[in-house]
């Protein structure tokens, strides 16, 4: 899409946004898999594949939560664009879920690691740093990985649990066995 371009808008009833919701769990429920049952030697193997399953995971739940809570969302991969999209109530609790998981210390501990002066001090920021990530991974072949600022760090489990606070009754369609604390 070009930089220019404003997304298209896609309507979206309650069930359209638990189907949106049932297709990122099964994304998350293919990660879980990846990085609990690949071996040891194959993990760097899957190491790519997994970020995009993880980044379109997101997408997924963001779109679900806008479905829900306006009754559309864009037709977007911007994680930072969708993320604007989520009341900032959801918002909020979101972030409070992100941060119990203790991702932003997370990500500044592996930026101290490396020597980056890069810091993470809010969800959003993280998004949208790694905002277009599902489509630069990819197609990482073609060596735009430049912005591709994604890591593991199963930031869906925040926003899954921000969902799930608000119709608890889908748990049964997650890879989950009782709400995210």
């Amino acid at each position: 899409m070009g930089k220019n371009k404003v997304p298209k808008r896609i309507q979206a009833d309650e069930a359209h946004a638990q189907s949106v919701f049932k297709s990122a769990c099964d994304y998350i429920w293919t990660i879980k898999q990846l990085r609990t049952q690949t071996p040891r030697d194959l993990i760097v193997r899957v190491s790519f594949p997994t970020l995009v399953l993880e980044s379109f995971a997101i997408e997924l739940l963001l779109k679900s939560i806008a479905a829900l809570s306006n009754g559309s969302y864009l037709a977007t991969h911007d994680l930072g664009e969708l993320y604007k999209e989520v009341p900032p109530s959801i918002q909020a609790r979101i972030e409070d879920l992100w941060r119990g998981l203790r991702i932003p210390d997370f990500l500044n501990e592996v930026a101290a690691a490396i020597g980056s002066g890069r810091r993470v001090n809010n969800l959003y920021e993280f998004l949208q740093q790694g905002a277009r990530s599902f489509e630069q991974l990819r197609y990482r072949h073609q060596g735009n990985l430049s912005s591709a600022n994604f890591m593991n760090t199963e930031t869906y489990e925040a926003i899954c649990g921000a969902i799930l606070e608000l119709r608890p009754n889908w748990i049964e369609m997650t890879y989950l066995e009782q709400l995210p604390a």
